[in-house]
């Protein structure tokens, strides 16, 4: 494929910075219009993560357990930073950059669980964690640490306690601005050849944002699970714990239901990328599949 075939020269009446931002506030307003029915359990999700946060400080600030709390708000943060704004940027139609936050976000997962069952391990990221970087003559101690809490070496440690979570090196690629990479910033153009159009600014593809905001609903327990788990195992007791396990537990029940709305969804996402594993069509499939969702309510 040429570059000719990426690049659309009647694109380039767009490179207007008012018109960019006039479709970033229309996206949003469509956008909205159906991935807003994720925001409840979403938004449950996150008041229940921030009273857990609470429930950190007080600890640390009475010195319970002090080394894991630390370790959760630090990370913690990262994660509810990552997910508010995942959520600014999907709404606003900015996929390639929300993409690359959503694998982000897979890491600070991973690293939460982690630590929930390497308690241990804790004194040596905190030790990475409050190095001054430096361009030469860095410590043999802090390379072996920056190897040691490596993505790739967190994940294999920690699926001898508990299955990690994966992207299948798909979301990993819009980090980086290989050719690959840069198609999370293009306009799909569902063809045989699979092009892509150069695009600046905010894109409008509804499946694709669907797709995204059903994976954002698998994000948001996670992290409630390592900090609850690990106060099971070391039978915590201070205030604050009992009241958010309980309203965890409440959460989890309605989680699994509006799983079991979107499991439907999913299958038909699932079929998609199947279908086109499989070398059929992408544009006629994706036509087929959109209308599909648009008559289960989804894209309305």
């Amino acid at each position: 494929m040429t570059e000719n075939n990426r690049v659309n020269t009647k694109l380039w009446s767009d490179l207007d910075l008012e018109t960019i931002r006039k479709r970033q506030t229309e996206y949003f307003k469509r956008h909205q219009v159906f991935l807003q029915k994720f925001d409840g359990i979403i938004d449950e999700f996150l008041t229940l993560f921030l009273d857990i946060s609470k429930v950190t400080f007080h600890c640390i600030k009475d010195k319970v357990d002090e080394e894991f709390m630390y370790v959760y708000a630090m990370i913690g943060s990262r994660w509810f930073s990552h997910i508010e704004s995942l959520t600014s940027l999907l709404y606003s139609g900015y996929y390639g950059d929300a993409s690359a936050l959503a694998r982000m976000i897979i890491g600070d997962i991973n690293l939460l669980l982690y630590f929930g069952h390497f308690p241990e391990d804790i004194p040596k990221w905190r030790r990475l964690a409050d190095y001054w970087p430096q361009k030469k003559d860095e410590p043999k101690e802090i390379k072996e640490l920056r190897y040691y809490f490596l993505d790739s070496e967190i994940r294999k440690r920690l699926a001898k306690k508990q299955e990690p979570w994966e992207d299948g090196g798909i979301l990993s690629q819009a980090v980086h601005a290989t050719d690959w990479g840069t198609q999370f910033y293009a306009k799909r153009k569902y063809d045989k050849e699979h092009t892509f159009i150069v695009n600046f600014g905010p894109i409008y593809d509804p499946f694709f944002a669907l797709k995204m905001r059903c994976l954002m609903v698998s994000f948001i327990r996670p992290p409630c699970d390592a900090f609850l788990n690990h106060c099971h195992q070391i039978k915590l007791d201070v205030p604050g714990v009992e009241e958010v396990i309980s309203r965890y537990f409440s959460l989890v029940e309605k989680w699994d239901k509006q799983i079991k709305k979107l499991s439907s969804v999913i299958d038909e996402i699932v079929k998609i990328e199947a279908r086109v594993d499989a070398g059929e069509d992408y544009h006629t499939i994706v036509s087929e599949e959109v209308k599909k969702l648009e008559e289960m309510g989804y894209l309305k």
